[in-house]
């Protein structure tokens, strides 16, 4: 199988777990090779505020990565580049994730465990579900 087949492969297997939005950037990503959501944004002639986000979501369940950063002529200020990750990348991203955040959700649990007011408590709960929802969203 050569890298081209490899891609494609990869590319069919991820696609039916994305989101619209998120598709959209994946494929443009993958189509240019490498993109910063700032020119996406342009290309697309969408919002900034409506590209960015899918970037994050993409990097945090691993479908992207950083390849470099590069200063915006524009701004002056320096911009990443995203590039779509191989299977190992992707699997080796994940598995880093899912045990930070398995880390986080129980240094949590013991702090509830101590906490003494319900104030307290609650917000610590609220912070487990959100790990818990980053856990489900990485899978």
């Amino acid at each position: 199988m050569n890298t081209i087949d490899s891609r494609n492969l990869a590319y069919m297997e991820v696609q039916p777990k994305l989101p619209k939005k998120r598709k959209y950037v994946y494929e443009k990503i993958q189509s240019y090779g490498t993109l910063s959501p700032q020119l996406l944004s342009e290309i697309a002639n969408r919002n900034f505020n409506e590209i960015a986000p899918r970037f994050t979501e993409l990097r945090e369940s691993g479908h992207i990565k950083i390849s470099y950063h590069a200063t915006n002529p524009e701004t002056g200020n320096k911009n990443g580049w995203y590039s779509v990750t191989t299977e190992d990348e992707r699997i080796g991203i994940t598995n880093r994730m899912r045990e930070k955040l398995e880390a986080d959700k129980s240094d949590l649990i013991n702090d509830y465990r101590e906490c003494k007011t319900i104030k307290g408590k609650e917000t610590l709960i609220k912070e487990v579900r959100k790990i818990q929802l980053k856990i489900k969203n990485i899978e």
